[in-house]
């Protein structure tokens, strides 16, 4: 068996994994509770020798040190691995206008430095990242041109043929000028069943000079395929984006505190969705987590329903930044978020979500900004077996 573990969870003479949330490697102390650490680097091998408290102290290459229980995964005994639990791969990602003949680049690459739009290449490396890289079988997508008046998209037509002949896309009829950048869901028909996908359409309500939906949320129904006659997992997986600013606190409150009042009465609407409680909110949420703008649905959100959490370590130095900034661009902002209900929560394989900035290959952001986006994309493992709220 392999799991995340808490420190309570492992004993002297279990063999770990160091399993990092930060580029530089896992914090590790010369002792419990030092206000001072170093790093050990990921994917380090050890044996617990202590548990104290939260800590646990782990023994690699012979050194040793202590080390929160939230870093490490415990391994099976050599010989003893069992059997791997079956698992989906779903994420989020704001592909940076991606509307045919369109620079790129605002606000940092503006006038002369601005981008050029996409080229062949960079759609056959965005499908690569999102099949073969990633390895999603569900992916949100963000600022995708539609076709005036229509729910489909000529680029992710484009991109579809490149990903191959099962992967299928749906995209929502509002955002931006003539739709030109709306939320849209990618998904592999040969791993998931699209029993649905429906716009949440929401009114126009204006907070703080912009309405809280300009693009109003995409909300999808899918079936993990599987053999045999048992239900395989079913889950909902919604796109948002909210509006540009974090200073905009109320509208993006309000924004959510709207979306939680559509979301449950379209599922009460659907017979099928009433008991359904395994849902995954993603995208560009325009708003941090770790600032000092104190937004009101990170924790506990609709807490009388379903429950849902950021996919976020508590320590903002633990989640990588999401969007380039600044000139030279680097990672700076950390804007873009998974959120699980309660009930999804207990599926996940790691209890956060991964930001891959090794697309950005060699530390080349402008490089990574040009082939790919402003955004980094960011996924969730669930495991997938036997449907429990249906």
């Amino acid at each position: 068996m392999v799991f995340v573990g808490l420190a309570a969870d492992f004993q002297a003479g279990d063999r770990v994994q160091l399993a990092a949330q930060h580029p530089a490697g896992v914090p590790v102390r010369d002792q419990p509770g030092d206000s001072q650490y170093f790093r050990w680097p990921d994917k380090t091998d050890g044996v617990v020798v202590a548990v104290q408290g939260n800590a646990v102290q782990v023994e690699a290459s012979t050194k040793r040190g202590w080390i929160l229980g939230k870093y490490l995964v415990a391994l099976a005994a050599p010989g003893d691995e069992g059997t791997e639990v079956p698992s989906l791969i779903i994420g989020a990602w704001n592909l940076e206008h991606m509307h045919d003949g369109a620079a790129r680049g605002f606000p940092e690459l503006m006038g002369p430095k601005a981008l050029p739009p996409r080229t062949p290449g960079d759609y056959a490396k965005i499908a690569d990242a999102i099949r073969d890289q990633l390895g999603t079988a569900v992916i949100m997508l963000s600022e995708i041109a539609g076709v005036p008046g229509q729910r489909t998209s000529l680029e992710l037509e484009r991109l579809k043929a490149l990903l191959g002949p099962t992967w299928k896309y749906a995209i929502g009829s509002s955002g931006g000028i003539n739709g030109a950048q709306r939320v849209a869901i990618l998904y592999d028909e040969a791993r998931v069943e699209a029993i649905s996908i429906d716009e949440l359409t929401v009114p126009d309500i204006d907070v703080e000079g912009d309405d809280i939906f300009d693009r109003d949320p995409l909300v999808g129904y899918f079936r993990v395929r599987r053999s045999g006659s048992t239900p395989a997992t079913d889950f909902l997986a919604v796109a948002l984006h909210l509006a540009s600013g974090q200073n905009k606190v109320a509208n993006h409150n309000a924004a959510m505190e709207r979306f939680r009042t559509e979301l449950h009465a379209y599922c009460q609407a659907r017979p099928a969705l009433r008991n359904e409680k395994d849902i995954l909110v993603g995208g560009d949420l325009n708003a941090s987590h770790y600032d000092n703008k104190k937004e009101d649905f990170w924790e506990n959100f609709d807490s009388g329903g379903y429950k849902f959490a950021a996919l976020a370590p508590p320590d903002g130095d633990d989640y990588l930044a999401t969007r380039l900034k600044g000139t030279p661009l680097f990672p700076g902002s950390q804007i873009d978020y998974l959120f699980a209900s309660a009930s999804l929560k207990g599926l996940l394989i790691l209890p956060v979500a991964t930001v891959h900035h090794e697309l950005a290959a060699n530390g080349d952001f402008l490089m990574y900004r040009r082939n790919y986006s402003d955004h980094f994309p960011i996924t969730v493992s669930i495991m997938v077996g036997n449907d429990l709220d249906n």
